[in-house]
């Protein structure tokens, strides 16, 4: 459901999961005037009421609205000429939604926001705490976000992601928590629920770098299964990788996760459902005071592209009354512009068939030895960020260099077996290879 940014737009008629047998017909007793039925997740009003989803003692989807100062749980919310009902689900993901059960107070920005970067640190993502905030905020304001607020996060293979995950669940607007995104999103997910998908995601296809695209952007109808589905919705997706076109999957904003993190174990379910009663109440609260005042950020990020400056509008905007806060988020919007920029897949690309050449002549060589000549060209280069062996193994697969056991149980390439393919990706480069090629 979309609405204008007065929020009169027309209530939406559409449930992807198709399972509101009523929604789409018309309301009509001797008493009353004809009325649309209309299922919504959540909405607020030009004259300051709303709806939002909640759940009732025995777990059904109901609506949350605020009668004078009173709130209040009911089946259905007639406002104009429609009356809204809370969307049927199915009851797997009807079960693992965390919604508010009240509108409360939120105090200050600032206090807010400093609350679950505490939270994020907690998880052992504190270094990354800034953007993870950021996406919090714009999850419960994407009505007026000009992109969708997207984060793709990059995770080591030694951070355990169960504390992050579940405490973005318990944070985020309408979170949907999925192991993996599949080539049917998104006539799979309930899209009516404005859901914010947190998902992980390994080598995507070409379809599902499409639907990510258009996921982007509001009103950017898919044809899925003989409906046309609009799949926009704020996004966290975890991955072993940056993405190799940033573009095609809509420029988010990549963050990467601490290789040195400790393990740290999710909440145990009393303090979850604390966590999560208290700031789905005040993100509810900020939602309703805040929903007519998104706007551009003030700041100034100097001269980045346009995707970034869309991104930094839907980021900061939600976070409103406060500048000094916005402008925390301004390092990593310009990173992410400089590696946009720098086409910073393809330059990666470049360096490790570099290195691979350097090492041309030899019989054996360990993804270890590799990782630090690579790590070394990029210093020399001006680059900061240092890659791990783990990221270049990975690195090697999506070259179609498949890495073996080699001598003393570490990972590398047989240089022989090798050499073929490193020609090819040299050649792609530019990069000559050695005219003597060992027998």
């Amino acid at each position: 459901m979309r609405s204008d940014r007065n929020g009169a737009g027309a209530p939406s008629v559409f449930c992807f999961l198709g399972a509101y047998c009523g929604q789409g017909k018309q309301m009509q007793s001797t008493n009353e005037p004809i009325r649309m039925l209309a299922a919504s997740a959540g909405r607020i009003f030009p004259d300051g009421s709303f709806i939002e989803l909640t759940r009732d003692r025995g777990g059904t989807l109901k609506l949350l609205t605020r009668d004078g100062g009173t709130v209040k749980i009911v089946d259905q919310f007639v406002h104009g000429d429609a009356t809204y009902t809370a969307p049927r689900v199915h009851h797997s993901v009807r079960d693992s939604l965390v919604l508010p059960n009240s509108c409360g107070e939120f105090g200050s920005t600032r206090k807010l926001i400093n609350k679950i970067a505490n939270l994020f640190s907690l998880a052992g993502a504190g270094s990354v705490a800034v953007p993870l905030s950021f996406l919090v905020f714009a999850s419960w304001l994407p009505e007026f976000a000009p992109v969708a607020p997207f984060l793709w996060i990059v995770v080591p293979p030694t951070f355990t992601t169960a504390a992050l995950k579940q405490t973005l669940h318990l944070l985020c607007r309408h979170a949907v928590v999925l192991s993996a995104v599949s080539n049917s999103w998104p006539t799979s997910l309930p899209t009516v629920l404005q859901p914010t998908l947190i998902a992980e995601v390994d080598r995507p296809s070409r379809r599902l770098v499409e639907t990510l695209r258009a996921s982007q952007s509001h009103s950017v109808y898919l044809a899925r299964t003989g409906e046309a589905v609009d799949a926009f919705c704020t996004k966290v997706i975890f991955s072993r990788e940056p993405p190799e076109d940033p573009a095609g999957v809509g420029f988010p904003l990549v963050i990467f996760l601490p290789s040195e993190a400790d393990y740290v174990p999710p909440m145990e379910f009393s303090q979850a459902a604390r966590v999560s009663e208290e700031f789905q109440s005040k993100f509810l609260g900020y939602r309703v005071t805040n929903f007519s005042k998104v706007a551009p950020p003030s700041f100034d990020l100097g001269r980045i592209c346009a995707p970034v400056r869309a991104l930094a509008h839907s980021l900061a905007g939600a976070i409103v009354g406060d500048d000094l806060v916005q402008a925390r988020i301004v390092p990593y919007l310009q990173e992410c512009d400089a590696d946009f920029q720098t086409d910073r897949a393809a330059t990666l690309r470049r360096t490790i068939a570099e290195a691979l050449v350097s090492r041309w002549g030899e019989e054996k060589v360990s993804v270890t030895d590799l990782t630090g000549d690579i790590n070394t060209i990029s210093v020399g280069r001006g680059c900061s960020e240092e890659l791990s062996p783990e990221t270049v193994g990975w690195k090697l697969k999506t070259l179609g260099l498949r890495t073996t056991s080699i001598s003393g149980g570490l990972k590398g390439l047989k240089m022989a077996d090798a050499r073929s393919l490193i020609a090819k990706v040299a050649a792609m480069y530019g990069i000559s290879i050695p005219k003597n090629t060992p027998g």
